[in-house]
């Protein structure tokens, strides 16, 4: 590790060692190598985010997020009652938690458990099912990382899950791009019948020597 203040910057080196810099804090250059388990060799702070029960508050939050074309798949249903998709959003066997930043935004969310799942996949492998998403005007700023190590490492350190399953649209290219540098591999694909929407499955497994 190298200690160095650094800017808010997102930018790559090469397909195999690529380097994140987060601030405007003293942290260390981190990176990530798709040759070992996920997180074998990355460096990362562990106050940029921090994840709490969802609440109503941030359900109702979620309900009006719109994004740009095509993520715009991603959009919350508009076709029922609000109450519905709350009490949803707030099921504790769902699993859903609200992601902060240090300043305490809510900047994004994630499900541990079943709802990360989508009908027409096998998921007949043990592992534990993440969904994810960011509030749109927090995407696009080179954050994408610590975000997603963030919920990572929750569902490696406060639920003890050490593989962890990931199901992705295909047309994400941008995701997906992003798992695979955190070693996540693809499994299966799928169509969603009820949309024809195809699928990749991808597999991770929390290395045993993770940033703490």
């Amino acid at each position: 590790m190298y200690p160095l203040i650094v800017l808010i910057e997102l930018f790559f080196h090469n397909p195999s060692s690529t380097t994140y810099r987060i601030g405007p804090v003293p942290i260390a250059v981190y990176c990530i190598s798709t040759h070992d388990n996920i997180f074998s060799d990355i460096f990362v702070p562990s106050n940029v985010y921090k994840l709490k029960p969802m609440n109503e508050e941030h359900a109702r939050d979620i309900l009006g997020w719109r994004y740009p074309t095509p993520y715009d798949f991603y959009d919350p249903p508009g076709d029922g009652p609000v109450e519905h998709y709350v009490l949803k959003f707030t099921r504790p066997e769902l699993q859903f938690h609200a992601v902060l930043n240090k300043h305490d935004q809510f900047v994004g969310f994630c499900s541990y458990g079943i709802d990360g799942q989508v009908p027409g996949g096998d998921y007949s492998y043990p592992a534990l099912d993440i969904g994810l998403g960011m509030k749109p005007e927090f995407t696009g700023q080179g954050t994408g990382v610590v975000f997603f190590t963030a919920i990572l490492r929750y569902a490696n350190k406060v639920l003890g899950a050490r593989m962890l399953r990931l199901t992705v649209a295909n047309f994400n290219q941008r995701a997906l791009s992003l798992y695979d540098k955190f070693g996540f591999y693809a499994t299966s694909e799928f169509t969603d019948a009820r949309n024809q929407v195809e699928y990749t499955i991808l597999l991770g497994e929390y290395g045993s020597h993770q940033s703490q």
